[in-house]
């Protein structure tokens, strides 16, 4: 290094016992002359006040996003307890499980959530719509569920074989 001598420079501790090269990533360290001592800054503290004991967070959250109380834990690393309890402490009405807020399991055939939203699954909109087209020629549920089950169309769960139940039922909804 031009400028610095080598009285300046101090090998690693490493370095220094076995004499050896640098190895990949490891630097000199230079020692400095006349440079004024380092002051120590002062730390700050700063209290971390956990995001569920915010209610405007939890409105935000709960009432403007309509997140579920699951979901606003998951959010903020905390249990589903914690989060209805202040929801609760801070006098924010909490949702009823209503017919609009479904979950996955809950959703008709020929139904899929995107986004937060029910929409209409295509796939399955298709099968209803060649179950409709077999009823139309006459077959019954429990060959138009075997039809199914012989080109191996999925039920909704994607376990299990088709029933004629299944498909009355389905067809009943689509009326």
């Amino acid at each position: 290094m031009p400028g610095i001598n080598d009285a300046e420079i101090q090998k690693p501790a490493s370095l220094r016992k076995t004499g050896s090269r640098l190895k990949w990533g490891e630097q000199l360290a230079v020692i400095p002359e006349n440079r004024p001592p380092v002051e120590v800054a002062k730390f700050i503290r700063f209290q971390l006040i956990p995001l569920y004991k915010n209610p405007d967070f939890l409105h935000q959250k709960y009432l403007e996003e309509r997140l579920s109380c699951k979901e606003i834990a998951h959010l903020i690393s905390s249990s589903r307890s914690v989060v209805t309890k202040y929801l609760k402490r801070y006098g924010i009405p909490l949702r009823s499980a209503d017919a609009d807020y479904k979950n996955k399991s809950q959703l008709r055939y020929g139904q899929k959530w995107r986004e937060r939203k029910v929409e209409a699954h295509l796939g399955e909109q298709e099968t209803i719509a060649r179950m409709q087209k077999l009823r139309g020629e006459g077959l019954s549920y429990r060959e138009i569920a075997a039809t199914l089950n012989a080109l191996r169309i999925p039920t909704k769960t994607r376990k299990g074989k088709w029933s004629g139940k299944q498909v009355h039922q389905i067809l009943t909804r689509m009326r």
